[in-house]
């Protein structure tokens, strides 16, 4: 019986100093099940890695069918369809129904439909699994980890590699699942390699390895060992043989002497192999070629996780409307109904006097007149008092009258006095614009009734009309900045979150051993979020303009292709935030506070002329700025692409984005992940 694997003298390091795998040697004949036994951290997982293809090996040798892995070779295709892969933890696409599942992972490793709708209906009825269109989210944990090990065997593999396949499960389970083993290796020919902690269980397999720090100690039958070592259970051997390398392990002789013989064999990496080797040839260059039957699976996985998840999906699109609604309505709005107290000392008939007429330029309609100042102190809410003096009336008509010599005593009481609650100061200032506004209107009114004097009627300062179009309130300025924030800020923690969620769930491992690279996963997450970005975009546009009347005086389609542009800078960005960042509460943490800056640097909530000299320099290299100003001025001057302003909306964007992606690839080749 040839050999299916052989591992010659494999060494693994992390970090250059943390030894994982110390010079391990394998052998695994084909269609037979290998249990490899040892205590969780020796080093299990990572020889899986190495034999999968999708980590190598610092030293040594490691071959699958007589090919080195990886391998795209026509016969091999390790990292691909020639492997199933059950990792520790389930790694399953929990809004998937059983079916879609199966059906997924089959067209992923090249099996044709017809075939596939056969082996879905084979594998459900040999692992007894529920109805195939339940939801795998609705399944107990243990049909769960029958899905996930049917998702593994689904292409009927030549090689199937089980991590820890029944650790927490029940005895009555864990049989079955051996049960399955034995009839793939017997009847199918499957080679399979098992690991396990769980000693006695593995007295099923042809041949088993017990390892330790990163050593294999022995390999052989589970009969042989139990007969050759004089004990009553496997378990015993292992426990024998941890002991005794403990007590070599502590003298250190045996690791010197065994570091002296591994260092004496010329180690062999991937690096190493003959180039001549079909596999090695082809296994690197298929990974800049993208295979269309695997873009087009993840498109589908992509589209049937993002419909089921009905929370992502609400908070995706409807969230960034409720968001921009409310900022629209809180923030930059006129204020209205505020509290103005009168004091009225003014001698004249009140219905005649000037006083009265300048309370209703200023928009004041019925009003008491409050004499006791005292107390408006304490225990009121006004933000402002107006005082009339005695004399208001008669002295401003001498005043207004230019062939009337006024004393100064008596013009002082044409002054109207204004004492304002300086504790808001936007409300202060709007009461000084009004209080102006309201005299200038008594001034123009006095002027053309009774003074026949021209020169009176030319104010100081003529306002003209306005440069672009009239903006009415604050909340007009910001909304276009506004726009692009949330789209900037949503793409981000979509992108980020999706991808972080399923590497942690073991979803990216998963793929990768099934053969789909990690960019061909990434191409498909964007192509979905387009989808989703294009509503995002139109939606909150549409609110801006229609529900809160946001003029929009240029291009309607140059708008939306900057904030498109946006919304590829925030999916680019969180692709970055996902290779920092290994949690989503980092993400959460990262991601809201460097958006929470550029909200207040860019110039999007208040004029950027405003911020200091050393945070304007900043600002002016923040990616929200430039296309938030590029926005405004389409939105309120109609401005178009023939503007450096708007057209550098553009090239922030396309810049930024070019620059997120690629720091994003290099910093993902350099983790490895």
């Amino acid at each position: 019986m040839s050999l299916a694997i052989s591992v010659q003298h494999a060494k693994k390091h992390y970090f250059q100093d943390v030894p994982v795998l110390r010079g391990v040697d394998m052998e695994v004949k084909e269609g037979s099940i290998y249990g490899l036994l040892g205590p969780s951290g020796c080093g299990k997982t990572t020889l899986l890695k190495c034999i999968m293809g999708v980590d190598v090996a610092d030293a040594g040798l490691i071959q699958v069918f007589g090919q080195s892995t990886p391998c795209s070779a026509p016969l091999l295709r390790i990292p691909g369809p020639d492997i199933g892969y059950m990792p520790q933890e389930l790694a399953l696409l929990l809004p998937f129904k059983i079916n879609e599942l199966f059906y997924f992972y089959g067209k992923l490793n090249g099996i044709k439909n017809n075939d596939i709708l056969k082996q879905i209906e084979f594998t459900a009825e040999l692992l007894r699994l529920p109805d195939c269109e339940r939801q795998i989210l609705s399944l107990s944990g243990g049909q769960k980890r029958l899905v996930s090990f049917g998702a593994s065997i689904i292409h009927d593999p030549r090689l199937l590699i089980l991590d820890e396949p029944t650790v927490g499960v029940d005895p009555a389970l864990s049989a079955k699942i051996w049960q399955h083993l034995v009839y793939l290796s017997t009847e199918r020919g499957t080679t399979i390699v098992i690991t396990t902690h769980y000693i006695e269980e593995a007295r099923l397999a042809n041949r088993v390895g017990l390892m330790r720090a990163g050593r294999i100690l022995c390999e052989g039958e589970p009969e042989s060992l139990i007969r050759e070592k004089r004990k009553k259970i496997l378990e015993e051997v292992f426990l024998e043989l941890c002991q005794r390398d403990l007590q070599l392990e502590c003298t250190d002789e045996r690791f010197r002497k065994h570091s002296n013989d591994v260092e004496e064999i010329a180690p062999k990496t991937q690096s190493n192999v003959d180039r001549n080797d079909p596999g090695a040839a082809n296994s690197n260059d298929s990974k800049h070629i993208i295979n269309w039957t695997h873009l087009m699976s993840c498109i589908f996985k992509e589209l049937i996780v993002i419909m089921r998840d009905v929370p992502l999906l609400v908070f995706t699109l409807i969230l960034p409307i409720m968001q921009l609604s409310v900022g629209l309505i809180t923030f930059g709005g006129n204020p209205s109904g505020l509290s103005i107290a009168v004091v009225d000392y003014d001698t004249s008939n009140r219905n005649e006097s000037l006083s009265n007429q300048y309370l209703r330029y200023f928009g004041i309609g019925d009003w008491t007149d409050i004499k006791h100042c005292k107390s408006l102190q304490s225990g009121n809410n006004y933000v402002a008092i107006i005082y009339f003096l005695t004399g208001f009336t008669n002295s401003t008509l001498n005043k207004l009258n230019s062939s009337i010599k006024l004393p100064s005593e008596d013009a002082s009481e044409s002054s109207i006095q204004l004492t304002l609650d300086q504790g808001s100061p936007l409300i202060a200032d709007l009461v000084v614009r009004k209080a102006k506004t309201a005299y200038n209107k008594l001034e123009e009114n006095f002027v053309s009734k009774y003074n026949s004097n021209g020169a009176l009627r030319v104010a100081a300062i003529n306002i003209t009309e306005p440069l672009y179009d009239r903006v009415n309130s604050l909340t007009e300025f910001v909304a276009p900045g506004t726009v692009a924030f949330l789209i900037f800020m949503s793409s981000t923690l979509f992108s980020s979150t999706r991808i972080i969620g399923e590497r942690k769930q073991g979803i990216v491992e998963r793929l990768r051993i099934s053969g789909v690279s990690g960019s061909t996963q990434i191409l498909a997450m964007i192509i979905v979020q387009s989808f989703i970005l294009v509503i995002q975009v139109i939606t909150l546009i549409m609110t801006s303009v229609i529900i809160f009347g946001t003029p929009l005086e240029g291009n309607l389609y140059l708008v939306i292709l900057i904030v498109c542009l946006q919304g590829y800078t925030g999916i680019f960005l969180g692709i970055l935030v996902s290779v920092i960042c290994t949690e989503e509460a980092q993400v959460l943490q990262l991601v809201f506070g460097v958006m929470e800056m550029n909200y207040f640097l860019s110039g999007i909530m208040w004029p950027e002329e405003s911020l200091p000299d050393f945070l304007k320099s900043i600002s002016n290299y923040l990616p929200l700025k430039t296309p938030a100003k590029a926005l405004r001025f389409i939105h309120l001057r109609g401005w178009g692409f023939k503007y450096s302003d708007v057209r550098g909306g553009i090239f922030v964007n396309v810049l930024y984005g070019t620059g997120f992606l690629l720091l994003g690839i290099l910093l993902r080749k350099f983790r490895k992940i």
